[in-house]
């Protein structure tokens, strides 16, 4: 195993990586470590309780448990699949974590896609619906989402 620290590009059929220096390096398999820290939501009703930022182990088990039979929206790249009634991913690029390649992009949105996630690219959350509970997400071209828990990834 190799720690990089900083990978450019991915060709995911030529499993090569790019690297910061220019050089590219082949790999068998690959681990993607994001890191970062999240950015806060500023619309209107970011407030809310069930409005979640991701950032630790303990936070994802609170997300998961919040989010058993609900519909969860992920504002931004992030994802909960499996556990809730319906996930929406709302992400204002053209594919999920643009940082990585529209081609890398493309195939984690088959991938979420596959697993019964919406996917709406190109969109932005406008402002969150509800008095003192999230209840809706509404979007920058007027949608309207039903959402018990929104998760932060931006």
């Amino acid at each position: 195993m190799e720690v990089v620290l900083k990978v450019t590009g991915v060709d995911l059929s030529r499993r090569k990586v790019q690297l910061w220096t220019g050089d590219t390096m082949q790999f068998s398999k690959l681990v993607l470590a994001l890191g970062g820290a999240p950015r806060k939501l500023t619309c209107p009703g970011a407030d809310l309780k069930n409005v979640f930022t991701l950032r630790t182990v303990s936070e994802a088990n609170t997300i998961a448990a919040q989010s058993t039979g609900k519909h969860v929206v992920c504002i931004g790249g992030s994802f909960i699949a499996g556990i809730a009634e319906s996930v929406t991913v709302v992400c204002n690029t053209e594919e999920p974590l643009p940082a990585l390649g529209s081609d890398v992009g493309a195939v984690i949105r088959n991938r979420f896609e596959a697993k019964g996630v919406r996917v709406l690219v190109k969109e932005e959350a406008a402002s969150l619906e509800g008095t003192d509970v999230v209840l809706g997400v509404t979007l920058k071209s007027g949608l309207t989402l039903a959402a018990d828990v929104v998760v932060v990834g931006i």
